[in-house]
């Protein structure tokens, strides 16, 4: 492998947050996976009894359906998923269908019934608090695809809503606003949206918020407590670029003019790269063929099928979080991933079959990137596993496009552990909401 220097985050930093580059602008240069920085030092503070999450800390406990309508809006393609407390009632926001219209989901509440392994009870819609958005609700791009509300986040400590949105096939925008905030009023029933944001990079950040725990932002961000991004695969990819695996960026609550610039602190990202010989990709399970068919770039499988890199068909969405608690923590994403064949062809994209997975990194991992002792893209996964959701059959056979099976929401309760997982075409054409104790 060529002879390749390391990029600064300082210049990295400096490229992700431009506006409208070229993929030129954004080929990061030469760098290397062997040649990466001295190990981070010190890293540790706040977080010494803590190890990271495995597959033993999670539990499935049952599920529960959302109503089939809400506002007289049908619910059946719901994107996004958050919660908060009303008077001690845990409740949970969620969208509207999303699908085929431009008009984006709007926004309902629903009080928690309790969940089940059969039998499964149904939510109450608490509040429909219908198009939170307004004219504030920008978008830039040529409009190519469908804009799609992807991520809900409730601040509990600024009382205020977020929501990431982003266009399914944005070939032209690369700085399109992708976050926007809205206050809501319990005693009115009225939503107020204040303003919408740019991230330098829709294509990364546009999916969904998390929690930063305040020892990490104190210690490694400047205090900025609210992790956005997500990213993954993303149509026309080497616009932006997306990311060839999770993304996630440290910001303080937005207070400046709508359509303003947020800086950020990296803390993982992947950004593509097809020209560069050198993706910059999150590693996976490496039980796939990648067939070189169409754009793109090959990504392994590498060391005999040992890891492969992040592949045509893998998908996060508004799946991330950060779990933290006394004794286990960790940055989650639980994507969809394909395996056996993989490929595209006549515009669309393949695989023999679909699996679940939770992916779980080492927030000291991040500290490092924050500290600019590790680059972006050199993170790897701490461990991830299968996850089979009891709400779908498997194995789930052959795919044509994004699945439908694709986790479309997730949020964690500290209160009592719980992780709650929004699922897509789970009860007939309706999503279902399982829930998995966190130990």
């Amino acid at each position: 492998m060529q002879s390749r220097s390391k990029v600064t985050r300082r210049e990295f930093l400096g490229r992700m947050t431009q506006a409208g580059l070229s993929l030129g602008a954004l080929a990061l240069g030469n760098r290397s996976w062997a040649a990466q920085p001295s190990p981070p030092r010190n890293l540790r503070i706040g977080s010494a009894t803590k190890s990271v999450l495995g597959a033993s800390n999670f539990s499935y406990m049952g599920s529960f359906k959302l109503p089939q309508a809400s506002g007289g809006k049908s619910t059946d393609w719901s994107r996004a998923l958050t919660h908060r407390y009303v008077n001690g009632q845990l409740r949970f926001f969620t969208s509207t269908d999303q699908a085929p219209s431009y008009s984006p989901g709007e926004v309902y509440e629903v009080t928690y019934p309790g969940c089940a392994t059969s039998n499964y009870p149904t939510a109450t819609v608490a509040q429909h608090w219908g198009d939170i958005y307004g004219d504030k609700l920008v978008d830039e791009s040529n409009k190519a695809g469908t804009l799609y509300i992807y991520g809900l986040f409730w601040d509990s400590i600024g009382q205020r809503l977020y929501w990431n949105y982003g266009n399914d096939y944005n070939t032209s925008a690369s700085n399109n606003p992708c976050l926007g905030v809205t206050t809501l009023n319990d005693s009115t029933g009225k939503a107020t949206p204040v303003a919408a944001y740019r991230m330098g990079n829709c294509k990364m950040f546009q999916y969904g918020i998390t929690a930063i725990p305040s020892w990490f932002a104190s210690a490694y961000t400047g205090g900025r407590r609210l992790g956005v991004g997500f990213g993954g695969r993303a149509s026309a990819e080497s616009l932006g670029p997306s990311s060839d695996g999770p993304v996630l960026a440290a910001i303080d609550p937005p207070t400046g003019a709508h359509l303003s610039e947020l800086p950020s602190t990296t803390l993982c990202a992947y950004p593509c790269d097809p020209s560069s010989g050198d993706p910059y990709y999150c590693r996976r399970p490496g039980d796939y063929i990648d067939g070189i068919n169409g754009p793109g770039h090959p990504r392994g499988p590498f060391n005999n099928g040992a890891y492969g890199g992040w592949q045509w068909m893998d998908f996060i969405n508004q799946s991330g979080l950060w779990i933290d608690m006394p004794t286990k923590h960790g940055f989650m994403i639980l994507p969809e991933l394909g395996h056996g064949n993989i490929w595209y062809e006549l515009s669309n994209i393949h695989s023999d079959d679909l699996k679940h997975w939770f992916f779980v990194f080492d927030p000291m991992d991040l500290a490092a990137v924050a500290q600019g002792t590790k680059n972006p893209w050199a993170v790897i996964p701490a461990s991830y596993w299968e996850v089979q959701y009891a709400l779908y059959s498997y194995p789930m056979g052959h795919q044509d496009g994004e699945p439908f099976a694709t986790p479309q929401g997730a949020t964690f309760d500290p209160t009592n552990n719980r992780l709650y997982v929004l699922l897509p075409w789970t009860n007939g054409n309706y999503p279902m909401i399982s829930v998995f104790q966190v130990s």
